[in-house]
């Protein structure tokens, strides 16, 4: 399909758009008059996210970083940074001036490493609790102790049903879960105390307090789990922790470019004001 014609004169003229996109002109109007329906984002979150719809590196960005992104960086911690900055190294021309805000962004970037590294451990630690998240008390449990809570939830409902305890619990219980053995004569005094304060049969409130038991035991072993869990994923991955440190590393590179830079042109003999003594700085990554 041709996308130009000849015009009497001889120059080239543009298709006309119907002709370019092989649509009628009344699908055309069409589409016109639904585009001037639109509304656009409506919220204060669609209008963040489309207002970079146009963004392709950001290098020329006026902000640093999004607001909505990394807390407490602003335009307004920006200037009082830099403002900082200015009278510790006291620019007199345009050329320092770009050296002092370099310097700044700098300092800046790494405020986002750290941010980006926290968030890396928070995201990774709020999946771990997460997926330890469960339905059910024996979901927690381990296999003796899920076996031992059936036996014991089966003997409730036979002492409430009248029949009383099983003979055989207590040697099945012994069996499923061996810490029951020595737990056993202490779970049977207490529960004469507490059969008398709440009026329950004695069977039925040594039940509950083996019941009880092995809930609050797979509980403390539960909450012991997530601990070491969440300190394992104190560190970020190897891949993100790869990516951060060639970031901290480039920066850190800049940095000490821009401090470099600074220091000749505050030595220059036809500086305004005179050649400035350089400063002693701890030495950076090149």
């Amino acid at each position: 399909m041709k996308s130009s014609a000849k015009g009497s004169n001889g120059a080239t003229e543009p298709a006309r758009p119907s002709q370019v996109s092989g649509i009628s002109e009344r699908k055309l109007r069409a589409n016109r008059e639904n585009a001037k329906k639109s509304t656009g984002p409506r919220t204060d979150r669609g209008k963040r996210f489309s207002c970079r719809n146009a963004l392709k590196h950001g290098l020329c960005a006026e902000k640093l970083l999004p607001e909505s992104y990394w807390p407490g960086d602003d335009s307004d911690a920006f200037r009082k940074h830099f403002g900082s900055l200015c009278r510790t190294y006291q620019p007199v021309d345009v050329l320092e001036v770009l050296e002092v805000h370099r310097i700044a962004v700098c300092y800046f970037r790494r405020i986002r490493a750290w941010y980006s590294e926290t968030a890396a451990i928070r995201t990774a630690q709020t999946k771990f609790r997460f997926g330890t998240l469960f339905s059910s008390k024996t979901d927690i449990m381990h296999s003796e102790q899920v076996a031992a809570f059936h036996l014991l939830e089966g003997a409730r409902k036979e002492i409430e049903a009248g029949n009383g305890m099983p003979k055989e619990l207590e040697e099945e219980l012994f069996a499923a879960y061996a810490p029951f053995r020595e737990l056993w004569p202490r779970l049977k005094r207490n529960a004469q105390i507490q059969a008398k304060e709440c009026h329950l049969p004695l069977e039925l409130a040594i039940v509950e307090l083996g019941i009880d038991y092995l809930v609050r035991k797979s509980q403390s072993d539960h909450d012991a789990y997530i601990d070491l869990g969440l300190s394992r994923e104190g560190l970020p991955t190897s891949d993100f922790l790869d990516r951060l440190l060639r970031y901290e590393a480039a920066n850190d590179r800049a940095l000490s470019r821009a401090l470099d830079r600074l220091d000749r042109l505050q030595q220059r003999p036809y500086r305004p004001g005179g050649p400035v003594v350089p400063a002693i700085r701890p030495h950076m990554t090149q």
